[in-house]
């Protein structure tokens, strides 16, 4: 999941978890057992309400659990909303159509599939000088035409406060909780072969972090803490498949820097450590042990020719080291 702070001043909302945004690194928790088969994707998005003046946003197509909307202050997008005082609604509703040429991921019996989705979502901001405040709720629902059992709908919300202690320093607290759905794709492992219906899962995390803005750039640093939680699955034999091994809990440690050459040139540096455990099956010896602890390290400059255009350059470094080597 990756995730970045929502420093609310001058960019906000979360880099695409896990999504940004969001399970960073799912790869650490689904590794592929099969050859990818063939397969291609056909996805038509329509916006029906956006506070977005752009259309960049017509090229953003929902994913489940993550933002559709970039907060005020994006570099990118810049929301405009509603406002009344200190208030400010930013609405959003996106409806779509994908063609899924294999939504099995299978290399045999494949099968396709035509996918109608709908993304509403809303965001509020109370600001202050001193405090700025975000709720957001947001869901996305999906109904396949043919494999009836795969539909889904997730739905959460996100609670974020920043509150400015002195003239360049701010404290900020974040909590986001999301119920969602995996897809009984044969690419992941701990998917049951014989799984009839998507595995629903619940995922919290808290973080809290601190901002500091210097003369041309920016310092945070934070903490966070991560839970996921599986349902078991209804399987095709009438049976339940259990998928309590898959819990897990995640623990971030978070350092972001930024520097603004000139309104075109900017700089950003990133460091992140995290230790992941992962439940498992106790007591069974073939069970493999899951846990890992990453250090992840990305810099890179933002070159911003026009206020439509932008280009990063960088480099990016990824260690992990899983506790059993299997």
């Amino acid at each position: 999941m990756e995730e970045s702070f929502l420093v609310m001043s001058p960019q906000g909302g979360r880099t695409a978890k896990r999504l940004r945004a969001g399970r960073w690194l799912a790869c650490a928790r689904s590794r592929p057992r099969f050859r990818r088969p063939h397969r291609f994707a056909l996805i038509l998005t329509l916006v029906l309400l956006s506070p977005i003046g752009s259309l960049n946003a017509l090229f953003c197509v929902p994913v489940s659990a993550e933002p559709v909307v970039r907060l005020p202050g994006s570099s990118t997008l810049q929301a405009k909303g509603f406002k009344r005082g200190n208030l400010t609604v930013l609405p959003a509703a996106y409806v779509g159509l994908i063609y899924d040429s294999n939504i099995f991921g299978r290399e045999i019996l494949v099968r396709d599939d035509l996918i109608a989705y709908a993304a509403p979502e809303i965001i509020a901001v109370v600001d202050s000088e001193q405090h700025q405040t975000l709720f957001r709720l947001a869901s996305y629902i999906a109904e396949y035409n043919e494999s009836k059992a795969d539909s889904f709908a997730d739905f959460g919300g996100e609670f974020t406060h920043n509150h400015l202690i002195a003239p360049l320093v701010s404290l900020g607290t974040q909590v986001r909780a999301w119920y969602a759905h995996q897809s009984r794709s044969v690419t992941d492992d701990d998917v049951p072969l014989g799984a009839a219906e998507p595995v629903a899962y619940t995922d919290i995390d808290a973080t809290m972090f601190a901002t500091v803005d210097l003369q041309r750039g920016q310092y945070t640093i934070g903490i966070s803490y991560a839970n996921q939680d599986y349902n078991d699955v209804r399987l095709i034999s009438g049976s339940t498949g259990d998928q309590d091994f898959r819990d897990s809990e995640e623990f971030r440690l978070k350092q972001e820097y930024g520097f603004v050459f000139t309104r075109k040139l900017e700089f950003r540096t990133r460091f992140e450590a995290s230790t992941e455990n992962v439940r498992g099956t106790p007591g069974n010896p073939d069970s493999i042990d899951r846990d890992a602890t990453r250090f992840h390290f990305d810099a890179g400059l933002n070159i911003i020719p026009t206020a439509k255009i932008s280009a990063r350059l960088g480099i990016n470094y990824l260690k992990e080291d899983f506790h059993d080597r299997r």
